[in-house]
């Protein structure tokens, strides 16, 4: 198996709510285009009957092999619980968004799809990194629940006057970017990207230390979540993660220390 493959292998389309066969379709056969075969519907919200089919062409082989996960009820805390769980099955989650959100937004904040792309370059072991592409449904997009799951947002430049791109048309925009960066040579990066077990663990020691410190309450979770969009956008190395792990498994401890001294204080 060529590098090329063994990069397409890695990449999946995840559709969130999908809700007509039509594109459903055509997302398959533009996958089918560039060589990508993993599709994951998340919930999809129409069943795959002939139109789909129709749509496909020659990628029905796609639409029969697309993994079905279904959200379990209506309560975003279910479907959260869903999407934490596919999402741990992928070195990189990237949502897709035509919004551009304010700075404010912190865990919103977009690159644009070249940006995004010089960045998968830089990645030593590009073909063995498992990447998933995440896009909501054609009315809505992705929903909050959603976009507070991926690492980050990856936006396609489109006009002002019309910024709103085709589910199937954004698909398959992403998908010819990301089948160049393979198609001539094998990216030559200089980073061994950290496993995203790792990352979850210096997520964690980072939630751990923002609640022994005096952060006001209702600046809990949007520093957990700038902390979290922050790492996701560094791309970092294995090298990185294991020194800053080292110094905030210290800063836990130092941490707990001073607040046990303080607890037992007379």
């Amino acid at each position: 198996m060529g590098a090329e493959q063994l990069f397409n292998d890695g990449v999946h389309v995840i559709l969130v709510e999908p809700e007509k066969e039509g594109n459903i379709g055509s997302v398959a056969r533009a996958m089918k285009n560039f060589g990508f075969k993993h599709l994951i519907m998340v919930n999809p919200l129409v069943s795959m009957g002939e139109e789909a089919k129709n749509y496909a062409v020659h990628a029905t082989d796609i639409l029969a092999g697309a993994e079905l996960v279904p959200f379990p009820c209506e309560e975003e805390a279910a479907k959260v619980v869903v999407l934490k769980t596919l999402f741990k099955r992928f070195d990189i989650v990237a949502g897709t968004s035509c919004k551009i959100f304010k700075e404010r937004t912190l865990h919103r904040i977009p690159v644009e799809m070249d940006a995004f792309l010089a960045d998968l370059s830089r990645i030593a072991n590009l073909q063995g990194t498992r990447i998933a592409l995440v896009f909501g449904n054609e009315r809505t997009g992705l929903m909050n629940y959603a976009l507070n799951q991926v690492d980050q947002l990856v936006t396609i430049p489109t006009s002002d006057a019309y910024p709103s791109l085709n589910l199937a048309h954004a698909v398959t925009i992403c998908l010819y970017e990301l089948s160049k960066l393979m198609s001539t040579t094998v990216p030559r990066g200089e980073i061994s990207l950290a496993p995203k077990l790792k990352q979850d663990v210096l997520l964690d020691y980072f939630d751990e230390l923002v609640s022994l410190t005096r952060t006001p309450p209702h600046k809990v979770e949007k520093t957990r979540r700038a902390f979290k969009s922050m790492v996701a956008r560094s791309r970092v190395s294995s090298r990185e993660l294991f020194l800053l792990l080292g110094v905030f498994r210290m800063a836990v401890d130092l941490a707990k220390a001073g607040r046990a001294c303080i607890d037992g204080a007379p």
